[in-house]
């Protein structure tokens, strides 16, 4: 989880930043953006380079102080796991991820791809600021630049956007569905996803 430093450009004070970077959800264009823009970067927050901190790990750290402000960025799991899949060619087709995510024990979706497909609720924060990747990531630009993290001079900068066409989770296996519902219940709740991303 990074943690990011600047001195403010309104007050001239150290403003300190926890990005819960979630991942496969934009999550270097915003750390690059953050850089651009006179952010300084930390990944050492807790002792071990980890750039996908988990809550309880944050917790452990921070038990006894109070942590500065945290934003979050999230995705609709269904898309999350296609583009988890998609990187780097794990899958070749929506029918091929499936059956990779049918086999794979609940335990290793916790741990799979460096953490790249564990709920999006294990990495943030309880008074984190979400936002939705969901929106498009002009919109994640903008909201960054009216809680003043961004200036307005900066420019939105996706980097490693994942190809292929969206699926068409509506007529995925009823089975798959119903893991997917399992795994990322916390997420479908506390992010107020419907069922079913949009197409």
């Amino acid at each position: 989880m990074p943690e990011l430093h600047r001195k403010s450009p309104h007050t001239g004070k150290e403003e300190r930043l926890f990005f819960c970077h979630v991942p496969r959800c934009a999550g270097r264009s915003i750390i690059k953006m953050m850089e651009i823009d006179g952010w300084r970067v930390d990944y050492d927050l807790l002792g071990n380079n980890q750039r996908h901190a988990t809550y309880f790990e944050l917790r452990l750290k921070y038990k006894e102080t109070k942590e500065p402000r945290s934003f979050a960025i999230v995705r609709h799991p269904m898309r999350r796991l296609e583009s988890a899949f998609r990187e780097n060619g794990r899958a070749s087709s929506p029918n091929e991820m499936f059956s990779i995510f049918e086999e794979m024990p609940i335990e290793k979706i916790y741990t799979a791809f460096n953490r790249r497909i564990r709920p999006a609720a294990d990495f943030v924060l309880d008074d984190a600021e979400v936002m939705k990747l969901d929106a498009g990531f002009p919109h994640i630009h903008h909201e960054l630049i009216m809680r003043g993290w961004l200036s307005r001079k900066s420019s939105d900068l996706h980097l490693g956007k994942t190809d292929g066409a969206p699926i068409d989770w509506t007529k995925a296996p009823r089975h798959i569905v119903d893991k997917v519902m399992q795994v990322y219940a916390q997420d479908f709740y506390h992010f107020e996803y419907k069922l079913f991303p949009s197409i």
